[in-house]
């Protein structure tokens, strides 16, 4: 049972498949394919130029976080030198002042007015 209607869309069908697979066969123009190098040449060195901007800007960025991370060991650094420093010059204070106990009167009170001198000089030098 054949189905009048139905032919001339089967045949439709076919016909556009043919031009299809037919159209697969066929070789480009060169024109086309010149205008299709160009542009696939362009693309590509565009996408270069973007990678290498990219990268360059990801260089400057770590440069700049290393230049940062240097700068804040450099002052943590130093804090930590001042730190010790003071914590060395109130270790000797405590010395000092405990030495001063063995003495009475006069004496006792000018050796622990040199200690506070000395623990203030300190002081001072570190600021």
């Amino acid at each position: 049972m054949n189905h009048p209607r139905k032919m001339p869309s089967l045949l439709i069908a076919m016909c556009s498949l043919g031009l299809i697979l037919a159209a697969c066969n066929r070789t480009e123009s060169a024109s086309d394919t010149r205008a299709d190098v160009a542009e696939a040449r362009a693309e590509g060195m565009e996408n270069v130029a973007d990678e290498r901007r990219d990268a360059s800007e990801n260089r400057i960025d770590a440069q700049q976080d290393v230049e940062k991370a240097g700068a804040d060991l450099m002052e943590q650094s130093a804090q930590g030198s001042r730190d010790v420093a003071l914590a060395q010059a109130e270790a000797a204070h405590k010395v000092s002042i405990e030495k001063c106990e063995a003495t009475t009167g006069d004496l006792r009170d000018a050796c622990k007015e040199a200690a506070d001198r000395n623990l203030d000089q300190a002081k001072t030098a570190l600021n």
